[in-house]
């Protein structure tokens, strides 16, 4: 993640939707440790661990700090929504500018709705002091909506980082859409410039949505695919195996004739 990425943000709109031509360049830079995962390395850990342990690995590359909250208390009154938020991420622009993310991972069999969701990331927000919440859910039949990445209402997100295959594609968007937009949110609450205007943005997280769903379809087809591959190379080697004893056992009939 470039400071350029961020650097000169005049018209925060221009630049939310300009993201989306940085997207590529940004999972190439992270590709590394996409594969790292895919490894299965971190697939012992529980799902916030796992989660805790990517947000690192992004914040490392964009020079942002990571607070691990989840058993801490809050800036809430009360004593239930004192714990609520999982991580905080703090961005930081190097012109000043910072703004603070806050996650909530959630490994869950029962899906969440909407409306559940927004209370508990506006809750997160409150008591992590945070301008931006991000859902993420360990499947998609436990997100609140049927995508991996979808924005749910102003700086409210959710992302689904599959358990099984820890495909982080769509938290790495996510990760740089909420970036931009905190440090854009810091810079109107301090400039005095326009709110940013997400219904011009619509059309770019819309393009961003689809593109995630396909890329992680994609890749869930392929390893199907190769995964039976695998099975059918087994198979012919079984198969080889016992064309090898057939002929050897005619061989022998035919021995056993003359």
């Amino acid at each position: 993640i470039k400071d350029q990425t961020i650097k000169g943000v005049v018209d925060p709109v221009t630049e939310l939707t300009s993201l989306v031509s940085g997207i590529a360049d940004t999972l190439k830079t992270n590709s590394l440790l996409q594969k790292e995962i895919e490894k299965g390395t971190k697939k012992g850990l529980a799902f916030e661990e796992q989660i805790n342990d990517i947000l690192h690995s992004f914040a490392i590359i964009a020079g942002d700090i990571v607070e691990e909250v989840g058993h801490k208390e809050g800036a809430s009154k009360t004593g239930k929504g004192k714990k609520k938020g999982d991580h905080v991420i703090v961005v930081s622009d190097s012109d000043g500018t910072s703004g603070r993310i806050v996650f909530e991972s959630k490994d869950l069999m029962r899906k969440q709705s909407l409306n559940e969701v927004n209370k508990l990331l506006d809750a997160s927000c409150k008591n992590r002091q945070a301008k931006i919440g991000i859902y993420v859910s360990s499947s998609l039949s436990s997100a609140p909506v049927n995508s991996n990445f979808a924005r749910l209402a102003p700086n409210r997100y959710s992302v689904v980082v599959n358990k099984e295959t820890l495909d982080t594609v769509a938290l790495e968007v996510c990760y740089q859409v909420a970036r931009l937009e905190a440090l854009s949110i810091t810079r109107t609450n301090t400039t005095n410039k326009n709110e940013i205007n997400f219904d011009k943005a619509n059309k770019a997280l819309k393009n961003l949505r689809e593109q995630i769903n396909l890329i992680i379809t994609i890749r869930e087809n392929m390893s199907k695919a190769e995964s039976d591959i695998t099975d059918a190379r087994h198979n012919v080697d079984k198969l080889e195996k016992n064309l090898t004893s057939n002929i050897r056992k005619l061989e022998e009939t035919y021995i056993d004739k003359k």
